[in-house]
């Protein structure tokens, strides 16, 4: 603000990464001959989920029985977002200037 007084932090945020199946067709192979039982049609959400939780602790998928690399699994990586964190006792300073800017009928309910 013009008077000095800090509001808080805003920053970029990146996005976070996280395991997905990037070959399902690979994945499912590897899952049907490695643990048929968790084969339906397709891999069992609850294994696929836990196959996904081992990559993100790992930083790749990583087989909790063998130590076996799992083929198919890779990351995506979320976008950007931006990021506030009010300063202590700030928000009632923005609510003002809200308020001055906006009018009150954005910060009463009215339309």
């Amino acid at each position: 603000m013009d008077d000095g007084t800090r509001l808080g932090k805003v920053t970029k945020v990146r996005g976070r990464t996280n395991p997905c199946v990037q070959n399902g067709a690979e994945f499912l192979a590897w899952v049907e001959k490695n643990h048929p039982s968790e084969i339906l049609r397709d891999v069992r959400p609850a294994f696929q989920h836990k196959i996904l939780e081992s990559a993100k602790r790992h930083g790749e998928a990583v087989d909790p029985a063998t130590g076996e690399i799992v083929p198919g699994i890779g990351f995506t990586e979320g976008n950007p977002y931006i990021s506030f964190r009010p300063e202590r006792g700030s928000t009632v300073i923005i609510a003002e200037r809200w308020h001055e800017i906006a009018g009150p009928s954005l910060l009463d309910g009215a339309e």
